[in-house]
Order: structure tokens, then C-alpha cells, then sequence
């Protein structure tokens, strides 16, 4: 499978599309024409978009994304709600739920904290942490989230394997250990 990034957007997004032979799947939503062109010259037909939380900037151009390519939207419910949004998931997602897509298993993990919905994504030894955990860092907790509950998800976190690759929802690329050597307080 091959990972591809996207900086996008006024606060420099990551976005991420997982490339299997010509289908994919997104993990965020932001600058929606830059994704639907790549999606045009690469002939790849989108089939999901997961959502790690619900802030704009993670949000950014999904209705018109969906409309282009019929991708079917999947997320937390609790950050629909919490922000009052006109989302439609097509797929409620929940802790240890697991998305199958061209042969490969795509595990949520819950992870409340930067917001009461946050999730991650983990697929092999990548993970997709949107803006829970950061290079040397973790997501502010006062945009509808909650400090305690964004240590206990950190905690979770770091108790995956060492070598698992972190790719976030801003700045650069970490792994588990280097980040467990940073928040050692947790475990």
C-alpha cells in the first residue's frame, strides 16, 4: 500500500491518501481540489474518507469532495453533534471498529482529548493521529475536548508497538518510541 501526503490549507493540514492498486481511501478533508485532481490524473477511484475530528480544518471541502466522487464518509458521531454540524456519516465509527479496504484491515482506536470524538487509524504499522498526537507534541484540548481524557488516549497510544510510523494531522512524521521517550510520565 502507498501512503501519500498532502500539506494543504491555511494551517498547513496533513491529509493522507492509502493507495491500493486504483482505489484509495482519505484520511481528513482539506483542499479539496488539490485531492480531486491528483484523484483525476491518477485514474484512482476514492472509496472512504475517515475522519480523525471534526475541525474545520480537517473538514474543509468534504461535501464538495463527496459530491465528485461518491466517497462514503466515515466518523464519529460524538463531534457531529458536539459542534452542531449538517454532516451525514455514512458510517458511525467506534473504538476497535475495522475497515476493510482491497485486502487491508484499518483499525479505530477512540482516542477523546483534542475533542470527545477524536480517532485514529492504524493500518499495519502506520499510524494516522490526526491531531491527538504530534511530533514531540499533542493536540490542545480547549476546542471541545477534554486534558484528562487526552492523557489517557496519549496513554493508549504509546502503549502500541515502538516501531509504529505516526503520521498526524500537522507537522512532521514521529514514531511511537521517540514519542514514548517525550511522555514518559504517562506510562
Amino acid at each position: 500500500m502507498e501512503i501519500k501526503d498532502f500539506k494543504l490549507g491555511s494551517i498547513v493540514t496533513n491529509v493522507y491518501l492509502l493507495i491500493e492498486e486504483n482505489e484509495c481511501v482519505l484520511i481528513d478533508c482539506e483542499g479539496p481540489e488539490i485531492i480531486y485532481k491528483f484523484l483525476k490524473e491518477n485514474k484512482l477511484d476514492l472509496k472512504y474518507i475517515l475522519l480523525t475530528h471534526f475541525h474545520f480544518d480537517h473538514i474543509n471541502g468534504l461535501e464538495l469532495l463527496k459530491k465528485k466522487t461518491n466517497a462514503l464518509i466515515y466518523g464519529s458521531d460524538i463531534d457531529v453533534n458536539l459542534f452542531g454540524l449538517k454532516i451525514k456519516l455514512d458510517k458511525i465509527l467506534k473504538n476497535n471498529d475495522i475497515i476493510e479496504f482491497k485486502g487491508n484491515k484499518i483499525r479505530v482506536i477512540s482516542t477523546p482529548g483534542h475533542t470527545l470524538g477524536s480517532l485514529c487509524f492504524l493500518i499495519e504499522n502506520n499510524l494516522f493521529s490526526g491531531d491527538t498526537l504530534f511530533y514531540r507534541a499533542y493536540g490542545r484540548t480547549d476546542l471541545g475536548g477534554d486534558e484528562k481524557e487526552m492523557k489517557i488516549s496519549l496513554k493508549k497510544l504509546l502503549k502500541l508497538d515502538e516501531n509504529i510510523k505516526v503520521y498526524p494531522g500537522h507537522g512532521a512524521f514521529t514514531t511511537i518510541e521517540k514519542e514514548r521517550a517525550i511522555y514518559k510520565e504517562l506510562l
